[in-house]
Parts: C-alpha cells; structure tokens; sequence
C-alpha cells in the first residue's frame, strides 16, 4: 500500500499495535480486540493477517484507531478513532463491517488501502480543514455500500476509485453529500452522476431499512444485475455468504440479492421436506 508523506516507517512497537503487534505472517483469528490505545498507529492492531474477529473502540493517535496496515477478512470494526482513518489506515478489508468508527481530521472509515465486499456506515470525519471521507479517503472501493457517513466534505467518500458500490444517504455540510475531489465511479449507484467514471446510475438503491443497519437490497432495487463482472468474482462470495454472482452478473453493492428458497413439505412422504 505504500507509505504516507511524512510518516516515519517503521513505527516502533511501542507506538503501534495496543492490542497485537503482528510480525510479518502472524494471524489473529476469532477474538475481540477492544479498548486498547496505540500512541501513533493502530490502536487496535498493527499488520498481520485478522480474521472474522471483532475491533472495537481502540484508539490509534494519528493513523488507524482500529487497524494499521493489516489484511482483515469477516471482520467488524466498530466504534474505534484516530486522527486519520479512524478504522482503518492503508488496510485490505474484505468481507467486514465497518461502522461508527470516527476519525478527528479525515477518512472516519478508512484512509487509504483497498476494501471488497464491506459495509462502511454512520462513520464520520469531523476536521473543517480536511479532505473529508466520512467512510473512506484514497481508496480503492469494490462491491461496498457507503451509506449514513458524514464529514464536511464528501460525506462518503473522498479522492477515491470505486465499482460496483453503493455511495447513498450520506451527509455532508459543504459541496455534495456523497463524494467530494475526483473520485472515479464505474458501475456504482450514486447522486449526483458523477463526472468521472461509467456505467453508473443514480436511482434510489433501495434498502430493506438502511436506518436500521439492514443493507441488503429490496426486490425492486436497481442494483440487481447491475454491476460489472470481474474475474475474482467467479468463487467469491458475498458480505453474508452468498455466491457474489447469482443471475449472470453482479450486483451493485456488499449484498447479493436472491430470491427467497421456498420450501414444501408432504405429510406422506418418508422424506416430507423438498
């Protein structure tokens, strides 16, 4: 992912890491990792590979309240702050759920990195001399749903790349609610059209109860079968296990839609259910 300008790297472990410090290859899977405090980076974890764990209410100092330069999967990263990335900072995320996170000056979600089939939502960025992103600042965006952020500019997102995503009912207090600094969109549902990017549409994307933190998408939704197809779609899954292609191509967001499974039951039969 790269280092930021200015930053010294490596940051000491004394600095970093309040929950785990992980050398290169360690893992930490299936615990809780919660209010620890890291002086400069990563409250809750510095590197590693985190699996399906949970990251809550860490603070990271300057970069990454929840995680700093880690490979997270299946994860929730909840309620952590920094100063920049208040979840997460030059991270790969796939398969998480990252809300109500907040960052002090930019990027409440995520700075940098690179997230697949996430949730980021009610994160805020809350500097009035920033570059905003209340979910995510710089960042490469695959198959997400932004929604419910909030920042002084670019309530969802900020200078990023994104497909196949869902950028919706965010809030911002100056300049459009939903992205800000040329941001490029391919395949996303989003409003206003954006002026970089194609293929996407700006309808209402229709969430079961987005308020409520129900993202999947209503039958009627126009981000069925909307999406761009890509080659690590083929075995992926989505963000609740669901094959990531269901009816030829991908839908636009972290939830694949399917129908219902119906099933019938025969008192007469040996094996009554099928």
């Amino acid at each position: 992912a790269g280092v930021a300008p200015g930053m010294k790297w490596p940051v000491p472990p004394d600095e970093a890491g309040g929950g785990a410090w992980c050398e290169s290859g360690g893992t930490v899977s299936n615990c809780v990792i919660r209010d620890n405090r890291g002086m400069t980076a990563g409250g809750g974890v510095q590197g590693g590979v985190i699996r399906d764990s949970l990251i809550f209410g860490n603070t990271g100092g300057a970069f990454g309240g929840g995680a700093f330069f880690a490979d997270l999967a299946g994860c929730q990263v909840t309620n952590n702050l920094a100063s920049m990335g208040g979840a997460l900072y030059y991270c790969a995320a796939r398969r998480c759920s990252i809300l109500r996170n907040r960052a002090e000056h930019q990027g409440g979600g995520t700075v940098g990195g690179y997230l697949e089939n996430c949730i980021l939502a009610f994160n805020t960025a809350l500097s009035i001399n920033s570059d905003g992103g209340g979910a995510a600042l710089s960042s490469a965006i695959n198959n997400c749903t932004i929604v419910g952020n909030t920042a002084l500019l670019g309530g969802g997102v900020s200078m990023c790349t994104l497909c196949n995503s869902i950028v919706y009912h965010n809030d911002a207090a100056a300049g459009p609610p939903n992205s800000a600094y040329a941001c490029t969109f391919y395949n996303c549902c989003t409003w206003p059209m954006p002026d970089s990017g194609s293929g996407n549409i700006t309808a209402d994307p229709k969430f079961v109860d987005w308020q409520n933190g129900d993202f999947h998408l209503l039958p009627d939704s126009p981000c069925i079968d909307a999406g761009l197809n890509q080659a690590w779609m083929t075995d992926a899954v989505g963000l609740d296990g669901r094959p990531r292609i269901v009816n030829g191509t991908v839908d636009i967001g972290a939830y694949e839609w399917a129908p219902a499974l119906v099933h019938y039951a025969d008192a007469n039969n040996a094996n009554p259910v099928h």
